[in-house]
């Protein structure tokens, strides 16, 4: 395939770590009590609630722990995982 593969397999690795990091870091501030007050973890929550809120839907309640966080994040490890193993594919 075209240069473009491995551009585009940068590209995916680059956005999923993001992501990743994004949800990491809103589950470490969120143990601290002022977190939700600085804008650093308003602009986190923005940022993952969608993805957070759609794997709460999916997660047995009544546990009292919220595991949504850390299966957001195995999920885009995966779906990183992937989509960089296809995108590579066609460029070596």
């Amino acid at each position: 395939m075209s240069a473009g593969s491995g551009f585009l397999a940068e590209l995916a690795t680059a956005i999923g770590s993001a992501g990743v990091f994004a949800l990491l870091a809103r589950q470490i501030l969120s143990f601290r009590r002022w977190s939700s007050e600085t804008t650093l973890f308003r602009a986190l929550e923005t940022l993952t609630e969608p993805w957070l809120s759609q794997v709460r839907r999916h997660l047995p309640r009544g546990w009292g722990i919220d595991l949504s966080p850390w299966v957001a994040v195995a999920m885009g490890a995966a779906l990183t995982f992937v989509l960089r193993l296809l995108l590579s594919r066609g460029s070596s």
